[in-house]
């Protein structure tokens, strides 16, 4: 998906964010079922707090055209707590740092 996104002028169809709302769906569905630490959990948490908080605004905007592209700040943000709270779930599991950046919607 990041390859298409990219080539196509970093614009996202509809079916594209329904794509990524299919794939969240099954991490999240993954993701719960794994027994974390009690150390460990709160990480984990704030990981599906902020994917279920960013697909709601992907769905929102899968749904209402230009709602993307006029809600560009509320992205990034949205996007920046995704992917902070994945690096604090690696570091919880004393994981290394994710090398690698994709553009998703």
């Amino acid at each position: 998906m990041s390859n298409t996104i990219q080539s196509q002028g970093m614009k996202v169809r509809p079916d594209q964010m329904v794509l990524q709302l299919q794939g969240d769906e099954k991490f999240l569905a993954a993701l719960k079922t794994i027994p974390f630490s009690a150390s460990q959990r709160p990480a984990a948490d704030g990981l599906i707090t902020s994917i279920e908080q960013y697909d709601a605004f992907v769905e929102t905007a899968s749904q209402n055209p230009g709602y993307l592209s006029a809600n560009h700040e509320q992205d990034r943000t949205l996007n920046d707590a995704r992917a902070l709270a994945s690096s604090r779930l690696r570091s919880a599991l004393r994981l290394p740092l994710s090398s690698c950046s994709y553009n998703r919607p």
